[in-house]
């Protein structure tokens, strides 16, 4: 198999496909895409410009939005979730399933153990995360007959 960095055309295919801006300030370093970057900009602060200058509206029509997407494409995520899950038994049923994403001759950096419990911890480190802001903030919400009680009120 070849070595994709030490191909003489691997810098040329980049710069082929996307100029880049590179320059250095002090010790950062930028390298991005300006049209992407830019694009990206202009998107994001004219929503967040939206949502900060018309707030009712804006929260109306994501709730709309929500129940749309709900009600039409429920069915979508729930056959994604099973292609998957297919593809993924697939993968570790079939002979892929032996093939390393290093050299041959190289030992695994961690063990499957290891790997099993930095999957763990990434997950539950998400849940805590999410659930840690999210939760208390729901059950301190204006008008809930049950809030506070889970917080020591």
């Amino acid at each position: 198999m070849e070595d994709v960095e030490n191909h003489p055309q691997a810098g040329a295919w980049a710069s082929d496909k996307c100029r880049r801006f590179k320059a250095r300030l002090g010790p950062v370093r930028l390298n991005f895409n300006p049209v992407v970057a830019i694009a990206a900009g202009v998107l994001i602060w004219g929503f967040l410009t939206w949502c900060i200058t018309d707030p009712e509206r804006t929260s109306d029509y994501m709730i709309s939005a929500k129940k749309w997407i709900t009600a039409n494409f429920t069915w979508f995520y729930i056959g994604v979730v099973n292609i998957w899950l297919v593809f993924l038994l697939m993968v570790y049923f079939s002979d892929a399933c032996d093939k390393k994403l290093g050299r041959d001759d190289e030992e695994p950096e961690f063990s499957d153990g290891t790997y099993f419990t930095m999957l763990f911890a990434a997950g539950v480190g998400i849940g805590l995360f999410y659930f840690g802001v999210a939760e208390p903030v729901w059950h301190y919400a204006p008008g809930k007959a049950y809030g506070n009680r889970f917080w020591g009120r």
